[in-house]
């Protein structure tokens, strides 16, 4: 008897019959417990939580004008720090910046420093290989119809 609650023989190693239901992976195939899953994906994120610490101990510890960072000063900091990170070949990470508190920014109710790696597909021109780390355009005008808040 086959339907959609049927486990499907796989006709290989990393496939599975259409309309079947995934089977339990064998046996050292992944985490046995909770507790291995719990520790692969703590060690997973640990460091990335560990780089946005430092990320944000150097955005808190630079000496910046009493009204505000520039939006170019603010791009030129934010891109130095995850420049590194987001050159990487490393699927966890795709994007990074900062997003400023409102008015914080001089001349910018709004402001998003925000960065995109090769690996990130938005913006990029289809068929076109990317071309390393660019800045995410967005329009945070609240008087446009583009607008997302």
């Amino acid at each position: 008897m086959t339907g959609p609650s049927t486990v499907a023989p796989a006709t290989g190693p990393d496939t599975v019959t259409p309309g079947a239901v995934p089977s339990t992976p064998a046996p050292g195939a992944g985490p046995d417990t909770a507790d291995q899953a719990l520790a692969a994906v703590t060690a997973t994120f640990r460091g990335m939580f560990t780089t946005m610490d430092g990320w944000g101990a150097a955005l808190a510890g630079r000496d910046w004008p009493v009204a505000g960072p520039s939006a170019a000063q603010l791009d030129l900091m934010t891109r130095s720090l995850v420049s590194e990170k987001l050159s990487r070949p490393d699927p966890t990470v795709v994007g990074a910046g900062f997003i400023a508190r409102p008015d914080w920014v001089r001349g910018a109710p709004r402001y998003l420093s925000w960065w995109l790696g090769p690996s990130n597909p938005v913006g990029r021109v289809p068929g076109r290989p990317a071309t390393g780390i660019r800045r995410l355009s967005v329009d945070l005008d609240p008087r446009s119809d583009a607008f997302r808040d």
